[in-house]
């Protein structure tokens, strides 16, 4: 071999050896110079990141992100030093080797030929390096918004918290609650189930000086507190959530005896409760979603972990440090993560108005149908005159 494609090999591994090392040292490794690029996948994968980024997650104290942006940045310094240093050389060589192979224009054109493919190749592994920066700046702690894989799993316990809250207010609108809309239930019973719980769980102090029940401490008078429904945290307080909502409901009506079941008044009976429950029913789905809602692992306390970091609760010190240190890119994640967050409790809102809606809607019907019934009344006595005025 030449002393010429000597050196030209020199330089070739020299560039590859520096672009590797600088590489690995900012936690990624550049395979076979054409921008293959492999990181290994902490536990961070199994919510869904993708594996480019959770290279650096894995570090998770937030002061080292300045430390490690500095090695970069430093190393990416370095690398054009080098590179500097690098064309000088050839260039110099370029020269000497031009001048060596003037005799034969043959051996010239293949010097040069060589040459350019080194410079090719050279350029080639910078241009991997390049976007081996770019893509830690990008995708590394400072790119990608705040901590992204725990935001991740706080929006999607919001979402399942969600759905295990829609499944407790059918329950409790179609099971816990002993006059739901539609059932029949012994009235009797109902209500001798109720004064042996006010007896023996909900006793209130007064009643209990007088002997009429023994308290239990921490439960008095929880029943008919609406803050069972809003302050839950154990079964206990479940438990008394669901009875305030049973007096919220009412007392059941008895299921009409089977042999005047087809009698005029017995339908009348019957669709007095249809029409009941249905006037009922919108205050009740409200109050059996406000029980849901506040249970312990329900979507306020999620809301309230996503939201928190933002507003002064768990994570926002680290919040803060991001906001003042991340990448512009970052900041335009993070901003659009939050924008989809607000969208989605706007949405909640809009379903809470639309519950509203429908309550003061039946309240309106509820009062129309009062009316109706006084309406009726005086017909009726009006009629009774008629018929009397005639007979005299």
């Amino acid at each position: 071999m030449s002393l010429q494609k000597m050196k030209r090999s020199s330089h070739s591994a020299t560039v590859r050896k520096t672009i590797i090392s600088l590489s690995v040292a900012a936690g990624m490794v550049v395979l076979g110079g054409v921008g293959s690029v492999a990181v290994s996948t902490p536990a961070y994968a199994a919510c869904g990141c993708l594996p480019v980024q959770t290279a650096v997650w894995q570090m998770a104290q937030q002061e080292i992100y300045a430390s490690q942006k500095a090695v970069m940045s430093k190393g990416f310094v370095d690398l054009n030093f080098q590179w500097r240093n690098l064309m000088q050389s050839m260039t110099s060589s370029l020269k000497i080797v031009t001048k060596q192979v003037e005799l034969a224009s043959e051996k010239r054109s293949n010097g040069n030929e060589k040459l350019m493919e080194t410079l090719a190749q050279v350029d080639r592994d910078l241009a991997v390096s390049k976007g081996t920066y770019q893509t830690l700046r990008d995708y590394g702690p400072l790119g990608q918004g705040h901590d992204p894989c725990e935001q991740l799993k706080r929006q999607r316990d919001i979402n399942e918290s969600i759905g295990n809250a829609n499944d407790e207010v059918k329950a409790i609108q179609h099971q816990a609650v002993a006059a739901a809309p539609g059932k029949y239930a012994n009235p009797a019973a109902t209500t001798s189930a109720w004064a042996t719980a006010r007896s023996e769980v909900y006793c209130r102090p007064e009643l209990a000086a007088k002997g009429y029940c023994t308290p239990r401490p921490g439960s008095e008078g929880r029943d008919t507190n609406p803050s069972a429904i809003f302050d839950q945290y154990g079964s206990a307080d479940n438990a008394a959530a669901i009875q305030y909502i049973n007096y919220f409901a009412g007392v059941p009506n008895a299921t009409p005896p089977k042999d005047i079941a087809k009698t005029a008044d017995a339908m009348a009976y019957m669709e007095a409760k249809r029409q009941r429950d249905a006037l009922a029913s919108p205050a009740l789905h409200s109050v059996a979603t406000i029980k849901a809602w506040s249970s312990p692992d329900g979507p306020m306390k999620q809301l309230d972990n996503r939201v928190g970091q933002f507003i002064g609760g768990d994570g926002y010190k680290q919040f803060k440090v991001y906001v003042h240190s991340g990448e512009p890119r970052g900041l335009l994640v993070q901003y659009a993560k939050m924008a989809a967050l607000e969208l989605q409790m706007r949405y909640m809102q809009y379903e809470q108005l639309q519950r509203m809606e429908t309550s003061l809607a039946a309240m309106s019907s509820s009062e129309a149908s009062d009316m109706q019934d006084a309406a009726d009344k005086a017909g009726r006595q009006l009629a009774q005159q008629a018929v009397a005025a005639k007979v005299k």
